[in-house]
């Protein structure tokens, strides 16, 4: 992100952790619960799907952050396809062969069809896994953030007028803490799970908290807490979700420490203070970030699968085995994402943006888990 010349490159070292933390939740359950290392890590490092809220609220902030006076929806609807469609679809056509391989014999045929929606970007407003976790199963939260790139230029008109501001972080914030609430007195269930992690009318609000958050820091707000207290708070409440009943750990616990985080980070480089987050080798990781995410799950399965098929039962049943599945599974990850963003992410974006340039005030987020 870049304000009177400085770019705002914390947050774009944060998108990778928020990425690895998503990476962790898919990666860790398949190391042996009965050995004291893999019951540790599935029991306080696999929270990692506040990760998405994390990138949603920092969606929200960036897209506000660089919002245009005079841009037209039609050329923020061009940039936001140019930015996430080439690799969204490349991850999906990718996942009909991985699919395949593990279905045990179910046609290809049945395969493509569950995943229209997922080709289509729609796939999130399903109540149903078979068809949200279809094709590449982590990108039912690219289908939210199509959603809230609809919804952008209507609610950029509309947040800056709400008066006053924080009544519109209080209805934001009771929603959030509200429906999961709902859910857990009627009891938890698929579609319970559906509605407070899944449904992007739920998740739009984690969005909305970050465009208003741009728009108070743009008016002169600051965070009150400096960028370590913020990443300390961030940390503590990333255990602590999962010490509490999934509907609420999945966004509410961390919901404030998150945006403290955002907003510490990007004043933390508009002052030219110390951030661990703007590293070199960090930024260039959160830069692959989005084809880190869309490529892990495919990746991880893959490897696990081979794995698997040289040492047959060993992976989730024997440490050394299953650590291997696991960091062969990260290295190919990142590898892919190196790749995809140089050679087709980058490459396509500019080609479908056309002449139509995008603000230089920040490195897009990508959507996570």
């Amino acid at each position: 992100m870049r304000t009177g010349g400085i770019r705002l490159d914390s947050l774009t070292g944060l998108r990778f952790v928020a990425a690895l933390a998503v990476f962790l939740t898919h990666a860790l359950p398949r190391l042996p619960a009965d050995n004291p290392v893999g019951r540790f890590a599935q029991d306080w490092l696999t929270q990692g799907r506040v990760g998405v809220s994390f990138f949603f609220i920092l969606s929200g902030f960036v897209l506000m952050w660089s919002r245009r006076p005079d841009d037209a929806p039609r050329a923020f609807y061009r940039r936001r396809a140019a930015r996430i469609l080439p690799v969204y679809w490349l991850s999906q056509l990718a996942s009909f062969p991985v699919a395949f391989a593990i279905s045990g014999g179910v046609a290809i045929s049945d395969i493509v069809l569950r995943a229209t929606p997922a080709m289509l970007g729609i796939q999130s407003w399903f109540p149903d896994a078979a068809i949200y976790h279809a094709g590449n199963q982590v990108s039912w939260s690219v289908a939210d953030e199509l959603f809230f790139y609809l919804m952008f230029p209507v609610l950029a008109v509309v947040v800056p007028r709400a008066r006053p501001r924080r009544a519109l972080l209080v209805v934001s914030v009771a929603a959030i803490v509200a429906v999961p609430a709902v859910v857990v007195a009627l009891g938890s269930g698929p579609v319970g799970s559906w509605a407070v992690y899944i449904l992007p009318l739920q998740r739009i609000t984690e969005f909305v908290i970050g465009m208003a958050l741009a728009h108070a820091m743009l008016r002169g707000w600051r965070s009150p807490v400096g960028l370590r207290t913020a990443s300390a708070l961030s940390v503590a409440a990333y255990f602590a979700a999962g010490a509490v009943p999934e509907a609420f750990g999945d966004v509410s616990v961390t919901l404030v420490p998150l945006v403290l985080l955002i907003a510490a980070a990007a004043a933390a480089d508009q002052d030219g203070a110390s951030s661990p987050y703007r590293s070199r080798r960090l930024v260039v990781l959160g830069d692959w970030s989005y084809s880190f995410y869309l490529a892990h799950s495919l990746i991880l399965v893959s490897v696990s699968g081979v794995v698997d098929k040289a040492l047959p039962g060993a992976v989730g049943t024997d440490l050394a085995p299953s650590l291997l599945a696991i960091v062969g599974a990260l290295v190919a990850s990142v590898a892919a994402a190196g790749a995809a963003y140089t050679w087709v992410e980058k490459p396509l974006e500019r080609r479908l943006r056309g002449r139509v340039r995008e603000p230089a005030l920040v490195r897009t987020p990508s959507p996570g888990d």
